[in-house]
């Protein structure tokens, strides 16, 4: 696959500084391939008009990511929480508190009580096995 190069843009210091501290999901003061790859994914691969297949097919995932986060996130706020979380997963799972639990802390990425879209996708690549190693 290849990809064209991001075009050079000229960034304000506050463009940067926002840009890294929504990509730094962890909060550690660096951005590790993962959160780098979902900060390019929400940032480019959402909005890219291309006829690429390879691309397209990047681009299918990530907006099926964004429905799914979507019907979760039941009352659009922009993240979900606990209960939303427990209404998808119930229907799904029955109601075993203990998977519930699990999955919450597992997808609150940065334990603010909230889930928000890069969380989700971060999350998701981990549950599918996409990036089970930093250095690939």
């Amino acid at each position: 696959m290849h990809l064209k190069p991001f075009a050079k843009k000229d960034f304000t210091e506050d463009e940067v500084t926002k840009l890294f501290v929504e990509s730094d999901l962890d909060h550690t003061g660096t951005i590790p391939f993962r959160e780098f790859l979902i900060a390019v994914s929400i940032g480019y691969f959402i909005d890219v008009e291309t006829s690429d297949p390879h691309v397209l097919e990047i681009q299918k995932g990530i907006l099926a990511t964004k429905d799914a986060f979507q019907l979760i996130d039941v009352d659009g706020g922009g993240s979900i929480d606990h209960e939303e979380l427990k209404d998808a997963l119930f229907d799904s799972i029955g109601s075993d508190k203990d998977i519930l639990e699990q999955r919450f802390k597992e997808l609150d990425f940065n334990h603010d009580t909230k889930i928000e879209f890069p969380e989700f996708v971060y999350t998701l690549i981990s549950w599918v096995g996409c990036m089970e190693d930093e250095d690939e």
